[in-house]
């Protein structure tokens, strides 16, 4: 246990709130908050909203797969007479936690997409919303600080169509959608690997094959995972043909 005289707490002190000299993580953050309210038309209406897990809404269906977990936040954009969109947002602790495009293609990139289709099932379902998806964003709590607008670019559009562009006020460079069917294509393809993944893993077919060691570091089934046997094996079999 860390009393409140130990170092370490001044460190985290300081990082979180800040010194003379410098601003704290939740200063930026606060910051970022604000300067959204002129620019970011989507307006936040959820938090921390769970699915499938003990008495919160239900498992939501994607295919033959039930999903169940915690969206971060959730905006909204419209109104009754014209219809609502909306974005699904999570936290995260830095800018290289933020997946690309890229990962999302090759098939490391779920979250989503997969949210985006449990969340719309699960606002009508519960609370009589009939929203289209608008995409994506992470909000980052350490955000880099970008000198040309001297302001920290805390928020990071994801799978957000181009027409939306306005709407969203992100400065910085982002990576747009063509248009509102690119995004539909991304959950509806996202929705089948899932399935595919969990049809596989139904038939004992799941290996242990990580597209980066990054991802090993906080994965919950670590303690039942062999991709530790995977990579000694790997190892013993170069040094053999080294030998050799």
């Amino acid at each position: 246990r860390i009393s409140y005289e130990h170092p370490f707490f001044t460190m985290e002190q300081e990082e979180l709130l800040g010194t003379q000299e410098r601003k704290g993580q939740l200063d930026i953050w606060l910051d970022g908050e604000l300067l959204k309210i002129d620019k970011w038309q989507f307006v936040p209406v959820l938090f921390e909203t769970a699915f499938g897990m003990g008495d919160s809404v239900e498992p939501v269906k994607v295919g033959d797969i039930s999903l169940r977990g915690k969206i971060d936040r959730i905006e909204i954009l419209g109104n009754e007479h014209d219809g609502f969109k909306f974005l699904i947002a999570d936290y995260k602790s830095s800018a290289s936690a933020v997946p690309t495009i890229g990962d999302l293609r090759s098939g490391q990139a779920f979250q989503v997409p997969l949210y985006l289709a449990a969340a719309q099932d699960f606002l009508e379902k519960c609370y009589g919303i009939e929203a289209t998806p608008a995409g994506g964003a992470y909000y980052i709590f350490n955000p880099r600080f970008d000198k040309k607008s001297k302001k920290y670019d805390a928020a990071k559009p994801f799978l957000v169509p181009q027409s939306l562009k306005d709407s969203i006020g992100a400065r910085g460079h982002h990576t747009w959608l063509k248009d509102e069917s690119e995004l539909f294509n991304s959950i509806e393809t996202v929705g089948a690997s899932a399935e595919a993944i969990a049809f596989k893993m139904g038939e004992g077919e799941y290996f242990a094959e990580p597209s980066h060691d990054k991802h090993c570091q906080q994965c919950s089934y670590a303690s039942v995972c062999r991709i530790r046997e995977v990579n000694v094996s790997d190892n013993e079999t170069e040094r053999t043909e080294e030998e050799s």
